[in-house]
């Protein structure tokens, strides 16, 4: 394929050592002999994710998104206010007794937060965080599908018992995002067993974002919200020509 980004492999760039792919094994573990999924026939620059679980890289399958609630306690808050944080930016205070409609528009404020990047519910006991045991449900959504993300609350400026925040799904570490991009050359290397692909995994480096395929099953908006993920750039992988991304 015709690589848009000429200096991918130039020598500033460090790369993990070749590795061998077979067909029909679990996944790439760095540095052993591994596979691909079904099959060794794989595009240049298919995303890939990392298990921390089986230590494995495989073909990035799409994210999880992030689900994080916000509960009053038994014996509730009675005044006050509290903020939430995502990823450096902070909310304006948020009243003791918001209910879920207060807490979204509060969240869609923030400047790293869009309309439809979160959508908020409530749940639990009585009408608001007011009340006892009362929950909101933020369900992370759009530039925000699929990606770990840093949801922290200060509750300091609350009358009486603490509001708690909670992740129920948290992506980092869930194996969701991506992690680095394969390399599988177009031209067969010499050497190599029947039915093996000499590839090697990209973990730092710069890439164009029109040269990494769209797996299977996957759309192109939560491949392109993964790819502009804070975490890959702090990694050193940098994915040019998204829109949003400095």
């Amino acid at each position: 394929m015709a690589l848009q980004s000429k200096e991918l492999f130039g020598a500033a760039v460090p790369q993990l050592p070749n590795l061998r792919a077979y067909p029909h094994q679990g996944g790439i573990s760095v540095g052993q002999l591994a596979a691909l999924g079904s099959d060794a026939d794989v595009a240049n620059l298919t995303p890939m994710q990392f298990s921390s679980a089986t230590g494995l890289h495989s073909v990035w399958s799409g994210g999880i998104n992030e689900v994080s609630t916000i509960t009053s306690d038994g014996t509730p808050a009675t005044a006050g206010d509290f903020t939430l944080s995502l990823e450096g930016e902070t909310s304006a205070p948020i009243a003791f007794d918001a209910d879920a409609a207060i807490v979204q528009a509060a969240l869609e404020a923030m400047s790293n937060i869009a309309p439809g990047d979160v959508s908020a519910a409530d749940s639990g006991g009585g009408v608001d965080l007011g009340d006892a045991s009362h929950v909101v449900t933020l369900s992370w959504g759009g530039a925000l599908a699929g990606l770990p993300l840093a949801v922290s609350a200060d509750m300091a400026g609350l009358t009486g018992n603490a509001h708690v925040l909670a992740e129920a799904t948290a992506g980092a570490g869930s194996g969701q995002e991506v992690d680095a991009l394969l390399w599988a050359p177009d031209v067969p290397h010499a050497g190599l067993a029947a039915g093996e692909t000499l590839i090697q995994l990209l973990k730092r480096g710069v890439a164009d974002a029109r040269d990494v395929p769209l797996p299977a099953g996957e759309s192109q908006a939560t491949l392109d919200a993964s790819l502009k993920a804070m975490s890959l750039r702090q990694k050193g992988l940098t994915i040019q020509g998204l829109s949003g991304v400095a």
